[in-house]
Parts: structure tokens; C-alpha cells; sequence
């Protein structure tokens, strides 16, 4: 593909991608050492990419050109990177993907004085390098400054010079139980939709006194929710379907209120964790089975979690790899068998009353949208059976429904649109005998829901 806004085409693309809805943020390279910024829009039928910043752009605020990119964030139109320059200058810049001509502005760079810091930036990006997370008009990003200074900051792209603030840095309490300690380091962050902190952190925590004291290294996810801040899991937290503690974490992402994580532990223990609905959780560990192979490796990107929808790399024994995804909804959203059966549940009919009926030995179409936290659901298993019912209160064995389509597999319903999370399953009736019957769906969450439907 020709890269846009230089010569020749890409030959490397060295830093993870950023979404959000159609447009995807991510660092591409030339030859002769070019490289940029770039919005692709997957709408646009003809040269969906442009060029944001590249090392033929001047740096706004700075001096120069750009001469180094690090992975992009992303968030509606706005995408938000970190970037060097000649002489030593760093920064981090937001552009807005929508403006033809000067789409970039510095949010801050190394002569930003450091809110509620001392002097100005010094850098950008922690040891364990991360990208700048974006909600709405919203950046958060890693800093540091001299004297050992350390902080996830937060700047509002819209506003004149940034305006930003510190979340937490070096003065920040960690929230430890009877214990006393502030962050020393800082390593990965993500935003949720609505501008909710979580992150890695680390430092020193003194417990006791006296005869007692003892000050111990404690490192761990912590999120910043309306202001609070409070922990997730730290290197006293139990692996959940693990063995000891947590002995170190990865990359976090974050939904509305909750987290996923990467965390490690001793004997080459890594996972998946996650705090959501409730107490933590495995999601998935290496050693685990996945679609009839051994997870070997994992891997998360901050942008890898939304609407209770996990999206994560896992690599296998066998060498292989895949992009994966894992709803976490305690309860998937159903609301009902639609038309032409049109209701479930207390919808559903009864077994003198069916809410449908229809022919037998013809197909009864057998149609449900499925969602998690308002986001359509385009994975999982869930199946469906059908019983004879005898009178008002005695119903046949129930057995798997049989299709009449060959794209179905076994009474398992398939996905006919992932954008809305439709799934069908064509009943087949030749089988079947006049009466009522009772067709039941169970979901992939463990929930039930059926109707009775009239076959004449």
C-alpha cells in the first residue's frame, strides 16, 4: 500500500493499532527512514489512509521535525502518540483524525511544567513502554521530571495548552490495608468511556511499628473511579485458579467500572484476570485449553476490552496463533424470541395458549439477538431443544432440535449478523407431530429461556 503523505510503500508497521468505531490509529514505516502517524477509515471505498504526523511534519510547539513515533491511542476522532524530536524533544500530541490541514496539537512536552510537580517534563514513556489512553477529549499518559517524579497525567485536547492535571503520581497514597506508602514507579494505564483511571503501580509499603515495622515492595492494578482510587490486585492478592500470589502484571484494559489484566506468578504462571461482576476472576491462563489447543503465551492491548467484550492474542503449543474473543457478562441480554415466534419467557405462551403457530413438516424460523452491556455478542455456544407437551402440565424428554440448514451445526444456533448479534436456528418439523412444543434455548451464560409454539 502507498504511504500516504510520502513515497514508495509501507514496509513495517512496529507498534499495536488503535480502534474506535471505523477508524483505526497506527504507526507505520518507509524506506529511508520514514515513518508517521496514520488514520485509516474502513468506510472510505478509495485511500482510506491519511497521514496525522510524519517525519516530514514540524512539531507543534517544538522545533524541527518529528523524528520517532510510539504507539497511538484512539478515541472518536481524536488519536493521541507519543513522539520524539532532534536535540532531545519529547512529547505527547493529539490530533483530530477529521481536519484536512494540521489535524496536530502538543498536549505537553519537555517544557511543560509538571502539574503538581516541580520543574518541567523530562519524558514520556515508562520502562515498560505504553501508549497514551483516550476517552472522548480526554488523554492520559505516563510522565516524569527530575528527582525521581513519576505520574499518570490527564490533558483535555479541546482546551488552549493542554490544561492538564496529575491523577496520581509520586505524592499518592497507595491504597494498601494497614499499611503506609506512596507510588514510586508507573508502568501500564487505560481509560474506560467515561474517563476512569486504571493502571500498574508500584513502591515501598511500611506495616506495623515499632519492635514490628516492616516495609515491604508492593506493586499492583489500581483504578481511579470517580476519584477514588483503590486496588485491584496486588503482589498479596491470590491467583485466582493459581497457585501462591501474584508475582508481577502486564497490560490493563478497562471497561466502564472494570478491569482486565495481565498477571504473572512463580512456575511461569500468566493469565488473564478480571474484577468484573463482582470478586476477581481467571479469564483464560497459559496451560489452559482453547478450541482443542494449549494456550502457550498471552497477550492484551489497552484497547482490548468494551462493553463486557474481551478481545486478546493467545499462542499455542503447537506454534500457532489467534486473536481471540471472550464475552464476560454474568447474564447476556435476551429479549425474547423474535418474529415469527415473537416472545419467550412470560412472552412465550403456555401450553393451552401457544404464541405461534405453524405448519408441520415446515421450518419454524427460531430467531434471538443476544447483547452484553448494550454491545452486540458475536461468540459463544448456545443451543437449542425442543418437548412435546401433554396436556397442561406434562411435557416429553426434551431433544435436540434438528435443523434444516446445513450451515448449522448439530442444535447449536448460528450467527447470521455480528453487527447486531443475530443468531437463527431453522427448526426442522418433519420429525415432529401436531400439538404444542416447547423450544428452549440455553445460552452460553448458563441461562434458560423458552416458548411454546403450535404445530398443525
Amino acid at each position: 500500500m502507498p504511504r500516504p503523505g510520502g513515497t514508495g510503500t509501507f514496509t513495517a508497521f512496529p507498534t499495536d493499532p488503535a480502534q474506535s468505531l471505523d477508524v483505526t490509529a497506527l504507526t507505520g514505516s518507509g524506506s529511508g527512514g520514514q515513518q508517521g502517524v496514520y488514520a485509516c477509515d474502513r468506510t472510505s471505498p478509495t485511500n482510506p489512509c491519511r497521514v496525522l504526523a510524519d517525519t516530514a511534519t514540524a512539531i507543534p510547539g517544538g522545533a524541527g521535525l518529528f523524528t520517532g513515533f510510539l504507539a497511538p491511542g484512539i478515541s472518536g476522532d481524536w488519536v493521541a502518540f507519543t513522539a520524539a524530536g532532534t536535540d532531545g524533544q519529547q512529547g505527547v500530541y493529539a490530533c483530530d483524525a477529521m481536519l484536512p490541514t494540521d489535524p496536530c496539537r502538543v498536549l505537553a512536552d519537555t517544557l511543560t511544567e509538571i502539574p503538581g510537580g516541580a520543574g518541567t517534563f523530562t519524558g514520556f514513556q515508562p520502562i515498560d513502554p505504553c501508549a497514551p489512553a483516550v476517552s472522548g477529549t480526554l488523554t492520559a499518559f505516563y510522565g516524569a521530571g527530575n528527582g525521581g517524579q513519576q505520574g499518570i497525567y490527564a490533558c483535555d485536547q479541546t482546551l488552549a495548552g493542554g490544561l492538564c492535571d496529575a491523577l496520581v503520581d509520586t505524592d499518592t497514597t497507595i491504597p494498601a490495608a494497614d499499611g503506609v506508602g506512596t507510588f514510586q514507579s508507573f508502568e501500564r494505564l487505560a481509560l474506560d468511556e467515561v474517563g476512569n483511571l486504571a493502571f500498574v503501580g508500584g513502591g515501598m509499603v511500611t506495616f506495623g511499628g515499632g519492635d514490628t515495622e516492616l516495609t515491604l515492595p508492593v506493586k499492583g492494578v489500581y483504578t481511579l473511579i470517580g476519584g477514588v482510587l483503590a486496588g485491584v490486585a496486588d503482589l498479596f492478592t491470590a491467583i485466582p485458579e493459581g497457585i501462591g500470589n501474584f508475582s508481577d502484571f502486564g497490560a490493563v484494559a478497562m471497561d466502564p467500572g472494570q478491569v482486565v489484566f495481565v498477571g504473572y506468578g512463580s512456575g511461569g504462571q500468566k493469565g488473564l484476570y478480571t474484577d468484573w461482576g463482582g470478586p476477581l476472576a481467571k479469564v483464560i491462563a497459559v496451560g489452559d485449553a482453547l478450541d482443542g489447543k494449549t494456550v502457550s503465551d498471552l497477550s492484551l492491548g489497552a484497547f482490548g476490552f468494551s462493553g463486557g467484550q474481551l478481545a486478546f492474542r493467545a499462542s499455542f503449543d503447537d506454534g500457532s496463533q489467534a486473536v481471540t474473543t471472550a464475552g464476560l457478562c454474568a447474564e447476556l441480554g435476551f429479549e425474547g424470541f423474535l418474529p415469527p415466534i415473537g416472545g419467550a419467557d412470560a412472552s412465550g405462551g403456555s401450553a393451552s395458549d401457544p404464541v405461534a403457530t405453524f405448519k408441520l413438516k415446515s421450518t419454524v424460523p427460531v430467531k434471538m439477538r443476544l447483547a452484553c452491556g448494550g454491545v452486540p455478542v458475536a461468540t459463544g455456544t448456545h443451543t437449542l431443544k425442543v418437548a412435546k407437551v401433554n396436556g397442561a402440565t406434562s411435557t416429553d424428554p426434551a431433544v435436540d432440535a434438528t435443523p434444516t440448514d446445513a450451515a448449522t451445526t448439530g442444535n447449536a444456533f448460528r450467527l447470521t449478523d455480528a453487527a447486531t448479534g443475530e443468531w437463527h436456528f431453522n427448526v426442522n418439523t418433519k420429525g415432529l407431530s401436531k400439538g404444542t412444543w416447547e423450544v428452549t434455548a440455553t445460552l452460553s451464560d448458563g441461562s434458560v429461556h423458552s416458548a411454546f409454539i403450535g404445530l398443525k
